[in-house]
């Protein structure tokens, strides 16, 4: 009992001290976004447009103008034996390019992310898998272009 109560008693103190914050508890909104173009997918840019201008704050020390280019995919998957197409493959790429106001500093990254999804019996219902799997994609890469800038901004 006295082993584990100290064992315990030093992981505490071990560990109350380190300095170390995870990265949804870094400050978000030390940025603001002045001007964000895109080009390529519509709908995908207006979604990535929304999430990143939600994090940007106006009176940030840290002034970006951001361009987004937007490719989307969609690439057979799987066949039956028959030749009829089981399941498509939708394919993302977002190249993102940052460029610092302050210092005119350029970043850029690339951001690609797939996903497959099932060909259902009716066209309407296989329209609505696919759109239901760009939405995730988007989501995904819109995670990441945020946390790619708070990386960026805490270095």
């Amino acid at each position: 009992m006295t082993k584990k109560l100290i064992i315990a008693i030093l992981l505490f103190f071990a560990f109350s001290s380190c300095g170390f914050k995870p990265l949804n508890q870094i400050e978000k909104n030390n940025y603001f976004v002045n001007n964000i173009n895109s080009e390529g997918e519509k709908r995908i840019a207006y979604f990535l447009k929304e999430k990143i201008l939600l994090n940007s704050k106006s009176n940030a020390k840290n002034k970006f103008n951001i361009n987004l280019k937007i490719k989307k995919d969609k690439e057979i998957k799987e066949k039956k034996i028959s030749g009829k197409i089981s399941s498509y493959k939708v394919i993302l790429n977002v190249i993102l390019l940052i460029e610092d106001i302050e210092n005119s500093k350029k970043i850029s990254n690339n951001f690609i992310k797939s996903t497959a999804y099932n060909v259902a019996n009716n066209h309407s219902d296989t329209l609505t898998n696919e759109k239901k799997a760009t939405e995730l994609l988007t989501e995904e890469i819109s995670d990441d272009i945020t946390n790619f800038l708070i990386i960026y901004l805490n270095r």
